[in-house]
């Protein structure tokens, strides 16, 4: 909403640019596809490196994060119009290795401007210090630097060599290894700083340091142009996206491949190199790379210009769209409900079927006599001869569905007039795309639904989006109301009527997502939703919905799902003693920190008291006057041995 207030505000703007970390904007990518946006509006996602780029990074899947974070990453990059890469290494690790499918993609690094430097009035020295800059952990290749370092002054080949350094600095900590302290005769220093300090003290360095970037997977690092901006020389490791930001003719002077020994043996050739070489190498890194990044930056510039021009559109009528409402004892106001939002839909359906799954004979009379109420649409009548549940009612009415599309429309809940129009636009404009959901906003059973002031339920459903593996714990792909193409709704049998168990609709969805049927939400609310305490969702057992969900798994043994599913929502069991330890330890403090309450609260009663505060005056006075005290001590102690000798009389 905001997003679309600001293009109606600002209509010059032509480019909705995102990068993907946690799916910032995939809700915006989401709102493009959907036309909530311009037509004219190009939504860009730049690969700037998700999860799944730090997993790799790191060399391990992460468990600590929700899953949540993976499928809005990729959402926002496969629904975006066009996916921008900056290096081929971040290409290469989503496309083949993440498997991602954009719908369009261009290679095209950051645009950044590095200026030429005239080093002839920079005195540069021999190599004495030895520079760490990142962050000190595993992808930024940390534990490669330490044992270079320890195999670059122990090692007797580097003995002559390793007697130039004097220091080694570890940007981005307060404390480094413990066993660099132990290197002989060598200062260790530390620190952490701001950016700005950094790249001062990085240009302070530059003179007669060797900085160290021995990342391991980084996509395409700024801080290498910190580094070269401040006329520093480095070593890199020829990883990651690394190798593509620095000119290749002078690899072999600044980059070694991603261990420890590489490290250490370039360690020892940048050290060794004589300093007219140093200085070339420098001038000749930062030339280099300047020239490259003013081909990059006219590139970007180029590319975002090809952005803008706008599309040619096609005006083309909507598909057909025939609707079946699910009926089981509704009562006369539901249906009405139901009908009234049917009526007044901008986008008229073909045929409009009630299926009756064997209601009462006087429920049965009510529906018919409702349906009649339908206008602008042939109204058709099924009816169950017994009954079969709510998936199997649906299956009944998709055997009567002749138009290109059919929506399914629960009979207590109401659509609104925008959603059928928007839902079919999308199918015809998105040949590939199977179904179409969207949000939906409940009201509680009872409420007059036409008024805002009347609802006391504030309930939104805001469904994620298509995710196979997400959907294996949690339904992210919309609501019962949904739009679907006939023809693939028919070949994968419809709704498991196998019970008339719950969950027909989240395990229909996940069916088609394991078979690569993409189903796109809309992200803006379709219809109202009755939250009714009957419902099927709050009344019926989850078993039997488990049991249906675990038939969505294509190719997948029937005496296996079962345990498949309990493998997916089943937390580690590692993990629950950790969380019960925790709960258990977390209810001993709360304890205790009621008892130091009292406690205090005792304390405090006390210190508030007149014989308190009596006693802290008297204390006082004491204290200055300790002559007198020590009088009245005395006075003290005799009446009270009198105060004894009489009572035991």
């Amino acid at each position: 909403m905001a997003l679309q207030i600001a293009l109606f505000i600002y209509d010059d703007v032509k480019i909705v640019e995102f990068q993907d970390y946690v799916g910032i904007g995939f809700r915006v990518a989401q709102a493009k596809r959907a036309a909530m946006l311009p037509p004219e509006t190009f939504v860009m996602a730049y690969a700037h490196g998700n999860h799944g780029y730090l997993d790799n990074a790191a060399g391990e899947i992460s468990k600590e994060r929700p899953v949540k974070f993976d499928a809005m990453e990729r959402l926002g990059a496969e629904l975006a119009d066009c996916l921008v890469f900056p290096t081929r290494f971040m290409e290469d690790l989503y496309l083949n290795k993440l498997g991602f499918m954009p719908r369009q993609h261009r290679l095209q690094p950051y645009p950044v401007e590095l200026a030429d430097a005239d080093l002839l009035e920079k005195r540069f020295k021999p190599i004495s210090k030895i520079v760490f800059y990142g962050k000190p952990n595993l992808q930024k290749g940390y534990p490669e630097f330490c044992n270079a370092v320890l195999q670059f002054f122990s090692d007797p080949q580097f003995t002559e060599i390793a007697r130039q350094i004097e220091e080694v600095v570890v940007l981005g900590t307060e404390r480094a290894d413990e066993r660099l302290y132990a290197i002989p005769n060598i200062k260790i220093s530390c620190g952490k700083y701001s950016r700005n300090a950094v790249v001062a003290k990085l240009e302070e360095f530059s003179v007669d340091s060797l900085a160290i970037l021995p990342y391991k997977g980084d996509n395409h690092p700024l801080s290498i142009f910190e580094v070269v901006g401040s006329n520093c020389q480095f070593i890199a490791f020829k990883a990651g996206g690394l190798p593509e930001q620095i000119p290749a003719a002078v690899h072999p002077d600044v980059m070694c491949e991603p261990n420890s020994v590489a490290l250490a043996n370039a360690l020892a050739h940048s050290v060794a190199m004589p300093l007219n070489e140093r200085q070339s190498l420098i001038a000749r890194t930062r030339h280099s790379m300047a020239s490259m990044y003013r081909v990059h930056s006219d590139n970007y510039l180029a590319m975002l210009e090809s952005f803008k021009q706008a599309p040619e559109l096609e005006q083309q009528p909507r598909g057909k769209v025939d609707l079946i409402v699910a009926n089981f004892n509704g009562s006369r106001t539901y249906l009405s409900d139901a009908v009234f939002g049917i009526n007044n839909s901008f986008h008229r359906p073909a045929k409009v079927i009630f299926v009756d799954d064997k209601s009462t004979e006087e429920n049965f009379e009510t529906m018919i006599d409702v349906a009649k109420r339908v206008a602008h649409s042939e109204s058709v009548i099924v009816r169950n001869e017994n009954n079969v549940g709510l998936a199997g009612a649906r299956n009944a009415g998709l055997r009567h569905v002749s138009a290109e599309y059919v929506c399914t429309h629960d009979n207590d809940d109401i659509m609104l007039n925008n959603f059928l129009a928007n839902a079919c636009r999308m199918l015809d404009e998105n040949p590939h795309v199977a179904a179409i959901t969207c949000y939906d906003r409940g009201f509680n059973d009872g409420d007059d639904w036409l008024s805002e002031e009347s609802n006391t339920n504030d309930y939104f459903y805001r469904p994620m989006g298509m995710d196979f593996g997400l959907g294996l714990s949690e339904n992210p792909y919309g609501p019962s109301l949904a739009v679907f193409r006939t023809n693939i709704l028919k070949e994968l049998g419809g709704w498991d009527e196998t019970s008339k168990g719950t969950w027909e609709d989240w395990q229909l969805f996940t069916r088609m997502a394991g078979l690569g049927k993409e189903v796109w939400v809309m992200p803006k609310i379709g219809f109202l939703y009755r939250v009714r305490k009957a419902s099927m969702l709050r009344t019926y057992p989850t078993f039997p919905g488990w049991l249906r969900l675990s038939h969505a798994l294509p190719g997948l043994p029937s005496n296996q799902r079962f345990t498949t599913m309990r493998a997916a929502l089943t937390p580690n069991a590692q993990f629950l003693g950790e969380r019960d330890a925790l709960r258990n330890r977390i209810s001993q403090l709360e304890l205790s920190m009621q008892a130091t309450h009292a406690e205090l609260a005792r304390l405090s009663a006390i210190e508030m008291s007149t014989t308190w505060r009596a006693t802290r005056k008297l204390r006082e006075f004491a204290a200055a006057n300790r002559t007198l005290a020590r009088y009245i001590r005395r006075i003290a102690f005799a009446g009270h041995r009198l105060i004894r000798k009489f009572t035991r009389h």
